[in-house]
């Protein structure tokens, strides 16, 4: 692995993240340091349409005396997406409720760009649980200048007419590049891949904010306030918030612009240090909090998603139920490249009446990715720790798919008193040529300044989405595809590198094969019948993609299997 990956795509050690229910449903965060008693914790908020990610290594620099926290604004990285436009407000509220949660009784502020915005709202909002606060970019805009920005917004929002061939990701990735003068390219991509993220409510974030304007709210904050003026799209409105300060200044970066808080994090942390541990506290005059209430009815989540962490990092599921005596606990694992996002719609079936779990293999989804090419072997003992942690030793029934299923298969052969009954989506079984030349062409879909790649994989996806798939299903399952960055390629080389036809014959549990007319049906017509107590479930009419698409009618399919075991 280079340094490149290491450094843009290897979350720090000190980094963990979490997730709290709040109004909106998932509120994700990550979090760095420990609380102090004489620091304030400082709360990271990102730009538009991005997240949290961007922030890790800055917080790396700065957790070493204080507890930093960089949270997904809703609808972002991986908070749940209201069902409707927020306000400024709303995000603001969102905050809160999780400072609120931890009891925080005083945060530092660092907002960027919509998160400069959101944090105004946040300190309007609670002036006394505020200490001081940084922005960078901080734009003032003319009415004039506001109004084709939000006729600029227009372009933002989603088309009825999605390009068949990907283009439109080409046009996005070349745009991006524009603003990212000089960076690495890996920083790019990565970027890139968070900010399409949003999908069709990637527009929310600027809707928000570009309907207040900084000109109307700085001047009533009177907390100190540093606006870093780096050398971005907003340099010119952002110089302008001088003369709007009452409490701050501003500090012109000419030299530094989009992406720089990823690269440049030892000149931003002695910023902030500087700047934070100096400040004294301040007695807000007309400190009375305003009270808002926002136009959102709380969500209720019916799918769950945690952390699981242990030696090897942190695991992300999906889960839905509760375990229950009568009914065994089922996992889903996903194929490569995907996540277990795409078992959604299964888990809302499976999980009526009992544990129903989708878990991201390392590397994918949310999952941290190991820190070397891994084995089937190992990935299965990450797998297998997280079932343990979870159900305290109660045996699975597992679901694997494609990649999934030669997990599952392994840890069915080698730890038969964890698993119950297996069914598998395809057998991806190869001779040892087969594996070898596989293996060879398996490689890292390196990002092209032209932007090719995205077209290269985006054909890819397609065809793994299956017939069935919406455009907006292949749009999803693109972006999914993409999130494994340089890791993409490694669950593909993990069962390449692995001897699935030495183990058919351990694995002894009741196994139901469903074989769709996909890339593996071949596979699957030749060595199912090498497994011992296995059915095989001809399914002619269906491909890729069958198990989120004909949910219902699967989940039944699998329930009566499982029953009858």
């Amino acid at each position: 692995m280079n340094k490149e990956s290491e450094l843009f795509w290897i979350k720090p050690k000190v980094v963990s993240r979490d997730y709290y229910n709040g109004i909106f449903g998932h509120l994700h965060f990550r979090r760095a340091g420990k609380s102090s008693e004489v620091i304030n914790p400082l709360i990271l908020l990102h730009q538009s349409p991005s997240n949290g990610r961007p922030f890790e290594g800055l917080m790396e620099k700065i957790s070493s005396d204080r507890l930093v926290l960089a949270i997904d604004t809703p609808g972002f990285g991986d908070s749940d997406a209201p069902i409707s436009p927020p306000n400024i407000s709303d995000y603001a509220f969102s905050i809160i409720e999780l400072i609120n949660d931890l009891n925080l009784d005083k945060v530092d502020l660092f907002g960027d760009h919509t998160g400069a915005k959101i944090a105004v709202e946040i300190i309007k909002q609670i002036p006394n649980k505020v200490g001081s606060a940084i922005f960078n970019s901080c734009p003032v805009y003319s009415k004039e200048q506001m109004d084709k920005m939000m006729i600029h917004l227009e372009e933002e929002k989603p088309k009825d007419i999605i390009p068949e061939d990907g283009s439109h990701f080409v046009k996005r990735w070349k745009s991006l590049q524009n603003w990212y003068l000089n960076a690495p390219i890996e920083l790019v991509n990565r970027d890139f891949i968070e900010m399409q993220r949003p999908l069709d409510k990637g527009w929310y974030g600027h809707n928000a904010a570009f309907a207040v304007n900084h000109a109307d709210n700085l001047p009533q904050i009177e907390h100190p306030l540093l606006v870093l003026c780096p050398n971005d799209m907003l340099w010119d409105a952002t110089k302008e918030s001088s003369k709007y300060l009452v409490n701050g200044k501003v500090l012109e970066l000419p030299n530094y612009g989009m992406g720089s808080l990823s690269v440049e994090t030892e000149m931003y942390s002695n910023i902030f240090k500087e700047f934070f541990n100096t400040q004294k506290p301040l007695s807000v005059s007309n400190a009375k909090s305003k009270i808002y209430e926002p136009k959102f009815n709380k969500v209720t989540n019916i799918i769950k998603r945690i952390f699981i962490s242990n030696e090897y990092g942190q695991v992300h599921a999906r889960v839905v139920g509760k375990l229950n005596s009568q009914k065994r606990p089922i996992l889903c694992l996903h194929m490569s490249p995907f996540s277990s996002r795409n078992f959604e719609n299964l888990l809302l079936e499976l999980g009526k009446d009992r544990l129903a779990v989708a878990m991201d293999i390392p590397g994918f989804g949310e999952t941290d990715p190991t820190h070397e090419e891994p084995t089937i072997e190992h990935l299965a003992k990450i797998i297998i720790n997280s079932m343990i942690k979870i159900s305290n030793h109660t045996p699975f029934d597992i679901l694997g798919d494609h990649t999934g299923a030669v997990i599952a298969m392994h840890i069915a052969a080698f730890n038969k008193n964890l698993v119950n009954s297996l069914i598998l989506n395809g057998i991806p079984c190869f001779d040892k040529q087969e594996r070898a030349d596989r293996y060879q062409n398996a490689n890292y879909n390196q990002p092209q300044p032209d932007g090719s790649h995205l077209l290269k994989r985006w054909k890819s996806v397609r065809m793994l989405s299956g017939t069935q798939a919406s455009d907006k299903v292949v749009e999803r399952n693109f972006i999914e595809a993409l999130r494994g960055g340089p890791f993409a390629h490694w669950g593909h080389k993990a069962v390449f590198s692995y001897k699935l036809i030495e183990i058919l014959d351990h694995i002894k549990q009741p196994t139901l094969i469903l074989k769709p007319r996909d890339g593996l049906q071949d596979r699957t017509d030749k060595y199912s019948s090498k497994i011992n107590n296995a059915i095989v479930k001809d399914l002619p009419n269906e491909d890729y993609g069958f198990l989120e698409y004909k949910s219902k009618e699967f989940a039944s399919e699998i329930l009566s299997f499982l029953e009858k075991k």
